[in-house]
């Protein structure tokens, strides 16, 4: 019975600690080198068909992370020339932020 109050608590333990952990680096953190370019480019196959952005990689997992997007007011010109000449880099950073 020890045991198992033993267990249960350094359980408990460890999920607080992993929930504080990962709340902590939302707020501290930024996307990593390559996490911008993604949820754009997904957005883009999806709403528009248009593959320009990103072929280096597949593009199921970005589509499925983009497509709550296609439920919210998007807004995405396609004259820009960023879009246009598909430069990834620039877009995704007009994109998101």
């Amino acid at each position: 019975m020890i045991r198992d109050r033993t267990q249960r608590l350094l359980l408990a333990t460890g999920v607080v600690l992993y929930a504080a952990l990962a709340i902590g680096s939302l707020r501290l953190e930024s996307a990593t080198f390559d996490e911008t370019k993604h949820l754009p480019a997904g957005y883009t196959f999806l709403a528009l068909g248009d593959y320009r952005l990103d072929t280096d990689n597949p593009a199921l997992a970005r589509m499925i992370a983009a497509a709550p997007l296609l439920l919210t007011d998007v807004r995405m010109d396609p004259a820009d020339p960023t879009w246009r000449e598909g430069q990834v880099w620039r877009f995704a950073h007009q994109f998101l932020y």
